[in-house]
């Protein structure tokens, strides 16, 4: 006799989703303040950042410019401020901190591609060490620096990938 409340079919109860859309996959790999990196991008920011363009345009990482724009008008705004105001103060701090948001929010809603363990922003964040360097600014001088090479990296992007979506 078939009961109409119960179910017709069973899911198995150990199947599992694909693992290559796993938030873990997403996320980058670092998460910690690197100063020894920071002083590397301090004293070469153009050369690494055409280092990290160089190598995702040969792996052939389809990152595209408005991926791009959605992190960096971020970092203009927060540049504006610091011209404005001259210092870095909480407002600007928790500016800082918002874009460290934005940029694991970007990570997460980074779609990963047929074979590959992560999408493009993500492998944009690992090889750029953005977050890293983010983390080691607290001063204006230090500001400087990383906007110098967050702007290097949309250079060497337009370089590398063109002006192409």
């Amino acid at each position: 006799m078939n009961n109409s409340n119960q179910p017709q079919y069973q899911i198995p109860r150990d199947s599992k989703k694909p693992q290559n859309n796993t938030r873990a996959n997403k996320t980058p790999k670092l998460k910690q303040p690197d100063p020894k990196f920071f002083q590397n991008v301090k004293e070469n920011f153009a050369s690494v950042a055409e280092q990290v363009m160089r190598k995702l345009c040969q792996e052939k990482i389809k990152l595209s410019a408005s991926q791009l724009r959605n992190i960096f008008s971020l970092i203009n705004d927060i540049n504006f401020k610091i011209h404005q105001k001259g210092e870095l103060d909480s407002e600007i701090q928790n500016d800082i901190k918002y874009l460290q948001v934005r940029i694991y929010y970007a990570c997460g809603k980074d779609s990963v591609p047929k074979g590959k363990d992560r999408g493009p922003v993500t492998i944009f964040v690992d090889e750029s060490r953005i977050i890293e360097l983010l983390l080691c600014v607290d001063s204006v001088e230090k500001w400087a620096i990383f906007s110098k090479y967050a702007e290097a990296l949309v250079a060497f992007h337009k370089y590398y990938f063109g002006g192409k979506e």
